[in-house]
């Protein structure tokens, strides 16, 4: 392999850096699409932040690769897909008050 790449002149080599570069462009989006179709509107999930802490939140959009995220009543967040999880134990009552402001059910709004 090596040999081969050795044999090639800067057009080549350059022509060849292209088609690589393009190839994982397509992987990683191909990825971030098929995770981002994993998800649900109204779905509890969480991701590491920045800092590295936990954040959970509620999804409130759903884009090809990113998914926005409320993780309280004032403060959203889009995270790609790819950095997202389920939650799978049982949500706070804090989340569950988040959910049911931002996708009230016919009984909530009933009682309104």
């Amino acid at each position: 392999m090596i040999a081969l790449v050795d044999s090639l002149d800067k057009e080549q080599l350059m022509q060849l850096n292209q088609l690589v570069v393009n190839l994982l462009k397509t992987r990683r989006d191909k990825e971030l699409i098929e995770k981002a179709s994993q998800f649900k509107l109204a779905e509890f999930v969480f991701f590491h932040d920045n800092d590295g802490e936990n954040q959970v939140g509620v999804v409130t959009k759903i884009n090809h690769k990113s998914i926005t995220v409320a993780v309280s009543d004032y403060y959203t967040v889009k995270v790609p897909a790819v950095y997202l999880h389920h939650i799978t134990e049982k949500p706070s009552k804090k989340l569950i008050a988040l959910k049911n402001q931002l996708f009230p059910t016919e009984e909530i709004l009933d009682n309104l």
